[in-house]
């Protein structure tokens, strides 16, 4: 191993060896060289002479960084060559160019690799790396990242505007829109896309940095979502990764809790069930938003610890209901899709009513259509219709948004659903919204299914849904989501109403 030391000399030493000057006496230097020390010298001389340039070479080839390198799947850039692509677009000594950078990955590829395996995972990003090549200029540069996410470095000297860069995002997502066909069988893909583009502009890194953080924020917004890139994104990422180092803790301390929000029988205004929702009470932040740390729940695969906790918690909270003459008919919880393939989902569920002498009809699955929706194993239907045949009830939630509505009713044992507040909304003052919900009313008629409208806000909207014999209700106009404290003085006070000061059902005269 050569020292710094003997690196530097062994230069300096070349760089002498090697200079015109040297050149030019060379001839000088060897008759010198025979006339003090005769033949061994000269030889020594001839021979010393050609080593040293090699060792000055050598030497330089060592210090030369090497050029990126290529992925080897795709044949694409790797994040060297994008970036020093971009600082190239962006030097000194280029002219008055403008950079941009896209960062894209693919929509749920994690479950498409364990559908279809590794190999065609593989094949797929090779292909989507192909497809992106003929997308772009040839001025443009193309990078494959880390798993499924790729990178574009875009430059113009006529400027990237936001419009342009979406212009580019739209054409790649058309370009991938096409079925990919993996052993006979079709495969769509759609990708979420960040892009930054400032000026001045970042260096390259900064500016591929931006892309990314772009990119964590789109897929919050769900598939082929789009964002871009700004700077207080940066303390935001900040944020949400000092959440997502926390969130484990938090189930440990008792953060994570269960608010509470009345569900309402339309014709008397009495008390149907609750519906729990999870919070987090963060010691210094206060309450956290779901919109802000259920997705981190989600991407750290802690399911099936929100929905123990959950449970835990609504079993606790009925028992004590009961135990002070509050009565609470039943309480919704809201279960995930990695619940319903829990084969030993309805135990964990039993074993939390058992604790407190609970029967299964006190609870109300709550189950989004997107959970369920394309669902080839046998496991969540064998889950639910054991639910349902329990006694638990089942209710389809956010029904309407989904593209499988009737398909979800035709599959499982539902026997409530709870239209989406986007269809509530103004009830009252849009006719096309009024056509919606009575369609809707009738179908569930037919069916015999009960109706829970969702997100009622005003007098209008509960008049409108009293006419079109809509059951149950559930929103602000009655009551926001509370803590169980506040959930049992509200529960009080609704009974107080109800019979002077006696426990039982509680009408909801006026608004909470």
């Amino acid at each position: 191993m050569i020292s710094r030391s003997g690196v530097r000399t062994a230069r300096r030493a070349g760089e002498f060896l090697t200079s015109a000057r040297l050149f030019a006496i060379f001839p000088l230097l060897t008759i010198l060289a025979y006339w003090v020390g005769g033949d061994a010298v000269l030889f020594t001389t001839s021979v010393l002479f050609p080593i040293l340039i090699a060792l000055k070479s050598g030497l330089e080839d060592h210090e030369r960084p090497a050029p990126p390198a290529r992925d080897g799947l795709t044949g694409l850039h790797r994040a060297g060559g994008l970036v020093s692509r971009i600082d190239q677009m962006t030097g000194q000594d280029a002219k008055e160019t403008r950079a941009a950078c896209i960062a894209l990955d693919i929509d749920g590829f994690s479950r498409l690799k364990r559908q279809h395996g590794p190999q065609a995972a593989d094949e797929i990003l090779r292909r989507v790396g192909e497809r992106l090549v003929t997308s772009i200029r040839g001025t443009d540069v193309i990078a494959r990242l880390d798993g499924d996410r790729f990178a574009i470095a875009l430059a113009s000297d006529r400027g990237l505007d936001t419009d342009r860069i979406l212009g580019v995002i739209e054409r790649l997502q058309r370009v991938l829109a096409e079925p990919f066909e993996i052993g006979g069988t079709p495969v769509y893909l759609t990708i979420c896309a960040g892009f930054a583009h400032l000026n001045p502009p970042l260096t390259g890194a900064g500016l591929l940095s931006a892309a990314q953080t772009a990119l964590e924020f789109a897929h919050q917004n769900g598939p082929a979502s789009v964002r871009e890139y700004t700077p207080d994104l940066d303390a935001r990422s900040r944020s949400r990764r000092t959440l997502t180092s926390e969130i484990g803790a938090a189930f440990d301390r008792g953060e994570i809790v269960a608010w509470y929000q009345p569900q309402i029988c339309i014709t008397d205004l009495s008390l149907s069930g609750l519906e729990a929702l999870a919070r987090w009470q963060h010691p210094d932040r206060g309450p956290i938003p779901p919109d802000q740390f259920l997705p981190l729940i989600d991407e750290l695969g802690l399911h099936a610890r929100l929905s123990e906790t959950m449970m835990a918690q609504i079993a606790r909270n009925l028992h004590a209901w009961d135990q002070a003459g509050l009565q609470v008919p039943q309480v919704g919880i809201n279960l995930a899709k990695e619940d319903f393939a829990n084969p030993r989902l309805v135990e964990r569920l039993t074993w939390e009513l058992d604790r407190f002498d609970l029967l299964p009809d006190r609870i109300a699955i709550e189950i989004l259509e997107s959970v369920i929706a394309g669902e080839t194993s046998d496991i969540p239907l064998a889950n639910i219709t054991r639910m349902a045949q329990m006694g638990f009830h089942i209710d389809l939630d956010d029904f309407g948004t989904g593209y499988s509505s009737i398909t979800m009713l035709r599959r499982f044992p539902v026997g409530r659903i709870k239209i989406d507040r986007s269809f509530v909304s103004s009830l009252d003052r849009d006719p096309e919204q009024e056509k919606t919900v009575r369609a809707i009313m009738t179908m569930a008629k037919q069916l015999d299914v009960a109706v829970l409208a969702e997100g009622v806000e005003t007098a209008g909207e509960l008049a409108c849904l009293s006419e079109l014999s809509c059951a149950y209700a559930q929103g602000f106009y009655f009551a926001r989501p509370m803590p169980a404290e506040d959930t049992t003085q509200w529960l009080q006070r609704q009974a107080k109403k109800a019979g002077g000061g006696q426990g039982g059902t509680s009408p909801v005269r006026t608004r909470a």
